[in-house]
């Protein structure tokens, strides 16, 4: 089993790969390296050489996704299974179920899931619409007090900062009362009315 650990600033990483008795679980000293040099194990390991070593240090070391241990672990894992000789495992449809619909989950080639906008149902009532923000407004601003109001489900806020406006998504359309509550709730926004 492996833990990967990400460290504020260098000094701090080095300190504790320099550690002294190094560190252990179970009375088991654990094996601890930099990324650097995980990468460079597990390309022996899958006995990369040449090109394909070349590429896989430039994907680990200039990835703008950033480190992400799962994706790798399940990478080295398709990889060997894939050296194995052993039969692809078959995709299984994987479904979202919102606001009463489920809705496909489209797979890409990079792993990324994500839904088509035409099967996203339209729910009336599900989204509110605020304007006059000034193109500066703090999330907490409308998720905190909305959020004490709300069962604690934090709504979802689409909003891009310069823009004068944003979109406040809910778990569930809301009632006419509800509706009165967010207004009651949420009077101004960055100090505006």
């Amino acid at each position: 089993n492996s833990v990967f650990a990400e460290f504020a600033d260098f000094a701090t990483l080095d300190k504790f790969l320099k550690a002294d008795p190094k560190p252990a679980f179970d009375d088991k000293e654990l094996l601890i390296m930099s990324k650097e040099d995980y990468c460079e194990m597990k390309i022996k390991e899958n006995g990369l050489t040449g090109k394909s070593a070349k590429h896989r240090r430039e994907v680990m070391s200039t990835n703008s996704k950033g480190f992400n241990a799962f994706r790798e672990m399940a990478q080295a894992k398709s990889d060997a299974k894939r050296k194995s000789g052993a039969p692809p495992v078959e995709k299984k449809d994987l479904y979202l179920e919102f606001m009463g619909s489920k809705i496909l989950i489209q797979q890409g080639e990079d792993g990324v899931g994500s839904v088509k906008a035409e099967d996203v149902p339209f729910v009336k009532g599900a989204s509110l619409k605020f304007e006059g923000c000034g193109g500066e407004l703090s999330w907490a601003e409308i998720k905190e007090p909305i959020k004490e109001k709300f069962e604690g489900r934090t709504p979802f806020i689409k909003y891009a900062r310069g823009e004068n406006s944003g979109l406040v998504g809910f778990h569930k359309a809301l009632t006419e009362e509800e509706i009165q509550i967010v207004k009651d709730t949420i009077k101004t926004l960055n100090s505006k009315e």
